[in-house]
């Protein structure tokens, strides 16, 4: 018999991505049906669908043999999870703090000025950090692409 490592990772990364896919399906999939009373289920099961597709789906790529396609799989999950992490940046930065506080009430005319420019200025920062998400999602979103189509050695 003849070792061949490739095919012994490929089948490897099939079965390791396949059953942990498969795996969370099922398990949580019984609990959260269990615990739930008609269509409260239907909310978690999507998100729990959700989670559990890129383990099937790099599952599937390594079977079909199409290994560029791991590139596309790589850059959503990369944009998803820079994506939320630059969003948590104004918690982080405690931004929100100035955004969502009730307004007391305003003795003077500088009370009302510092927490306007207070409240513009957690406002402008809020937005960037939104803007600057979205262009960092599809910045890696890109670059995975763009190692996808890269042209392989002959």
């Amino acid at each position: 018999m003849k070792f061949n490592a490739k095919e012994i990772l490929r089948w490897a990364a099939i079965s390791v991505f396949g059953g942990f896919g498969i795996w969370l399906l099922v398990s949580e999939g019984y609990d959260v049906i269990t615990h739930s009373h008609g269509l409260s289920a239907v909310f978690p099961l999507t998100f729990l669908l959700f989670f559990s597709m890129p383990f099937l789906t790099v599952a599937y790529i390594c079977y079909r043999r199409n290994y560029r396609q791991l590139y596309n799989v790589l850059g959503v999950i990369g944009s998803i999870v820079v994506f939320g992490e630059l969003m948590s940046l104004p918690r982080r930065w405690h931004i929100d703090r100035f955004m969502f506080r009730p307004l007391p009430v305003l003795a003077n005319e500088l009370d009302v000025c510092m927490s306007s420019l207070s409240f513009a200025l957690s406002f402008a920062g809020g937005i960037l950090c939104l803007v600057a998400a979205f262009y960092a999602a599809g910045w890696v979103f890109r670059i995975c692409n763009r190692l996808a189509q890269r042209p392989t050695k002959q």
